[in-house]
C-alpha cells in the first residue's frame, strides 16, 4: 500500500463586528487587523418608546474601533423633554459604548430626534415619549365590611377609600 502526502492550504476569513466587513485572519500570528473608526454606523436604543419621566439607554456603534484616547461622539436632542449628555467617550479599542438619556413626562406622545456626530459623520433616531398614568385618578386604596351580628343571611356595610378625591360626577370603582 502506498501512501501519498497531500499539502493543503487554508484560507480563513473572519467577519469581525466594527472593523468594515471581511477582515482577514492571520492564522501564523493568530491576530486579526483592527481598523480605527473614522464613522457612524448607527445610533439605537433598547425601545423604540420609553414612557416619559423614565430613563432610556442608547448605544452608538462605529464602523471601527476607538483609537488611541477613545472615540468622542457628540449627542444633541430636539427637545427638552429628552436630555441627553453633550458627549461621551467610547473607550480606545471599543467599537460601540453606551449613554443614558433623561425624559421628563410628557402629556401625548412625543417625537423626539436625538443626534449623534463623530469625526464628521452623523446619525439620528427617532424616539418617542409617551405619557404616564394620568396623575390623580383617584384609585382604591382600602376595602372594609362591618356585619350586622356575624350571622349568616344578615347584611354587610362595605366602605371603599380612595387614595384621592373623586372627581365631579363621581368614579368607577
Amino acid at each position: 500500500m502506498n501512501r501519498v502526502a497531500l499539502g493543503l492550504f487554508v484560507l480563513f476569513t473572519v467577519a469581525l463586528a466594527g472593523c468594515g466587513g471581511d477582515t482577514p485572519f492571520n492564522p501564523k500570528t493568530g491576530s486579526i487587523p483592527t481598523t480605527t473608526a473614522t464613522a457612524i454606523t448607527s445610533i439605537n436604543f433598547t425601545a423604540n418608546s420609553v414612557q416619559g419621566g423614565q430613563p432610556i439607554t442608547g448605544t452608538i456603534v462605529l464602523n471601527g474601533v476607538a483609537g488611541t484616547g477613545g472615540a468622542v461622539v457628540n449627542l444633541t436632542s430636539n427637545s427638552t423633554s429628552a436630555v441627553v449628555p453633550a458627549s461621551f467617550t467610547i473607550p480606545a479599542g471599543q467599537s460601540s459604548g453606551t449613554f443614558q438619556v433623561t425624559t421628563s413626562a410628557v402629556t401625548a406622545n412625543t417625537p423626539v430626534v436625538i443626534t449623534s456626530n463623530f469625526n464628521g459623520s452623523s446619525q439620528t433616531f427617532t424616539l418617542t415619549l409617551t405619557p404616564g398614568p394620568v396623575s390623580g385618578t383617584p384609585s382604591v386604596s382600602t376595602i372594609t365590611f362591618a356585619l350586622a351580628g356575624g350571622i349568616g343571611g344578615q347584611t354587610a356595610t362595605g366602605t371603599i377609600t380612595l387614595n384621592s378625591a373623586a372627581p365631579a360626577g363621581g368614579t368607577v370603582v
